[in-house]
């Protein structure tokens, strides 16, 4: 087996840290791009939610509207209806 001289080995420390130096530039590089794509998929998260609440509020305030309409229009009804409700909840409660 061939002798190294001193040079050969300062050669290959030498090496080694340009690839360490690399493997860490990557590996801050993998995180800062890991770090942009949760942002991004926070940010995502974030309008979807901003949506469907919005489309939930739509939804009760219309229902809202058409409850307070049917109320209107047949006063009466809606009294005995809301007497049969509270009826059958009382009934099941005091089980």
């Amino acid at each position: 087996m061939p002798r190294r001289n001193g040079s050969e080995r300062f050669a290959t420390a030498g090496q080694v840290r340009r690839r360490a130096t690399a493997l860490k530039d990557d590996a801050i590089d993998l995180g800062a791009a890991g770090k942009r794509l949760a942002g991004e998929a926070l940010h995502q998260a974030t309008e979807s939610a901003q949506y469907l609440y919005e489309q939930g509020r739509t939804r009760v305030v219309d229902f809202e509207e058409s409850l307070e309409e049917s109320i209107r229009a047949y006063p009466i009804r809606s009294v005995f209806i809301a007497f049969g409700v509270g009826y059958l909840f009382g009934r099941y409660w005091h089980r």
